[in-house]
């Protein structure tokens, strides 16, 4: 039965250590027909993509282009990897998702059983002070995309308060127009729209609640 384990890992102890902390770096998803990491990155938080270019950890990057001032980039890596960073790549794991933030990244991985999540951190250098698990999940349910926290009465919530307007400048309706669609209390609504709303962002940056 496969497991998901959500960890953090310092920069210095996985890749791009030497790039200033309000660099945002977010591994692109592809579906790997090699043993490669995924070479796509986004880059989002500087003014230009040289930050990535002058990182020590690459052999070398390409910029691809330019979306809304966040620039996507291919690294080339290297043979020598970081220490955590060359455990993953020999372990039975494959990366579902992976960004730094403020200096620190949080990576998804899948394993094809517990035994193989104790197996990885058991060789894992210097585990206990460069990786934290802050999750576990285990069966064949769990999903990567970053909807699948959301429960279908929140996902409703959300798709009817974007269909009429309720996210818009000015508001376009109100809750209680949302709970009307919906055939639910103010409060209910309330409530689905919140929690649906903490789901996503905790999908996007990770649980950063203490």
């Amino acid at each position: 039965m496969s497991v998901h384990v959500n960890i953090t890992v310092p920069a210095e102890h996985f890749a791009f250590e030497s790039l200033p902390e309000e660099v945002r770096i977010e591994l692109e998803r592809c579906v790997p027909f090699d043993a490669e990491l995924s070479p796509y990155l986004w880059l989002s938080g500087a003014d230009d993509s040289r930050y990535v270019g002058e990182a020590t950890e690459l052999a070398g990057v390409d910029l691809v282009g330019e979306v809304d001032g966040e620039h996507l980039v291919r690294a080339r890596w290297p043979p020598e990897r970081p220490d955590v960073f060359g455990a993953i790549a020999a372990s039975e794991a494959i990366c579902l998702a992976g960004f730094r933030d403020r200096g620190v990244w949080n990576l998804t991985l899948r394993f094809p059983s517990t035994a193989s999540v104790s197996e990885w951190y058991r060789t894992c250098p210097r585990s206990g002070e460069s990786v934290t698990i802050r999750q576990i999940q285990t069966g064949p349910g769990c999903r990567t995309d970053r909807v699948s926290k959301l429960t279908d009465r929140q996902r409703e919530a959300l798709r009817v308060a974007l269909e009429t307007g309720y996210f818009a400048v000015p508001r376009e309706t109100s809750l209680e127009g949302i709970s009307t669609r919906l055939n639910i209390s103010d409060t209910a609504a309330s409530q689905r729209l919140r929690r649906g709303i903490e789901n996503l962002i905790i999908d996007r940056f990770g649980d950063l609640r203490p």
